[in-house]
């Protein structure tokens, strides 16, 4: 067996056998095109930057949320310790979103 096909079947092996599996699901054609000398710093390093701000932004509008939902809560709760009943909540709302 050849280099090239002895790595392949190396890599397909440590899958199946469930060693590194979740690594080289994610990453097998970085982890070939290393192995096969394809494979370029500069575009690895900007594709994780890319990534990593991908995941910024996702924990960023998660948090937003949060806040927002929690913002949202406390309003409505403060409303009603006021004695607004349900329907003039809803208007009050309504009215701060225009």
């Amino acid at each position: 067996m050849d280099r090239s096909s002895a790595i392949v079947q190396a890599i397909d092996d440590c899958i199946r056998g469930d060693m590194l599996k979740g690594f080289l699901e994610r990453n097998a054609s970085e982890v070939r095109n290393m192995l096969f000398g394809k494979w370029d710093w500069d575009v690895a390093k900007e594709v994780w930057q890319e990534e990593a701000e991908e995941r910024g932004e996702a924990r960023g509008v998660e948090k937003g949320v949060a806040i927002g939902e929690a913002r949202a809560e406390a309003k409505v709760l403060d409303l009603m310790a006021k004695g607004y009943d349900v329907n003039q909540i809803k208007e009050i709302l309504k009215r701060k979103k225009s």
